[in-house]
C-alpha cells in the first residue's frame, strides 16, 4: 500500500516554477526524492485550475 500525498497549490507553484531560487530548486528536489521513493502524489482539480491560469 503507498502513501498519498496531497499537494496544494503552493509547493505546485514552486515545483513548477522556471526560476532557480534557492526554495524552488530545493521544493523540486523534495518532489523528485518522493516520487522516486514511490509515493503516490494526488493534485486536486482546483490547483490544476490555479496553476494554469
Amino acid at each position: 500500500m503507498s502513501q498519498v500525498i496531497l499537494l496544494d497549490s503552493a509547493p505546485v507553484g514552486l515545483i513548477t516554477n522556471p526560476q532557480a531560487t534557492p526554495l524552488t530548486l530545493q521544493c523540486q528536489q523534495w518532489f523528485l526524492g518522493i516520487s522516486q521513493k514511490g509515493y503516490r502524489v494526488v493534485l486536486p482539480e482546483i490547483v490544476d485550475y490555479e496553476i494554469r491560469r
